[in-house]
């Protein structure tokens, strides 16, 4: 069976493909931009939830970062080994560690922010205000990260 150029302009006009190579483009990018800085991308998003937060327990990370309990672990102990978070345990729940941030945790989180905000600026150019804002809202709708209690 032979595949017409209709078929391959459908594939090529696919949602799912279209956010699927923009989206590793984009990740390929922050992933180089933010190695700099000896940060990942999700090494940065557990930095800033834990900004806005406070002290969380690795499972309440997890979640709202829909991320493998096991690759949590990986990177808070990364981001302990850095300096730039601590555990300490619950004394209300001796299996629960929560994770906080240190003050140097909180520096390279700031840096890590400029950046993106760099990147993502470099990264949207193509688009007016107008449709960047169109463009996050939809991608918000499509997926709402839960929020830790």
């Amino acid at each position: 069976m032979h595949t017409t150029p209709d078929d391959a302009e459908r594939f090529l006009r696919r949602t799912t493909f279209l956010t699927t190579v923009v989206g590793q483009a984009a990740t390929d990018v922050q992933t180089k931009e933010l190695a700099a800085l000896g940060l990942s991308t999700k090494a940065h998003g557990i930095l800033t939830m834990l900004r806005q937060y406070g002290p969380l327990a690795q499972n309440e990370l997890s979640r709202s970062m829909n991320a493998a309990a096991s690759t949590v672990v990986t990177l808070v102990d990364g981001l302990e080994r850095a300096g730039y978070v601590t555990r300490r345990g619950d004394p209300g729940d001796r299996r629960r560690n929560a994770v906080e941030i240190t003050d140097s945790g909180r520096e390279i989180a700031a840096r890590a922010d400029d950046l993106a905000d760099e990147l993502e600026e470099r990264f949207l150019a193509p688009l007016t205000p107008d449709e960047r804002e169109t463009l996050r809202s939809l991608l918000q709708r499509l997926w709402t990260p839960s929020q830790p209690r």
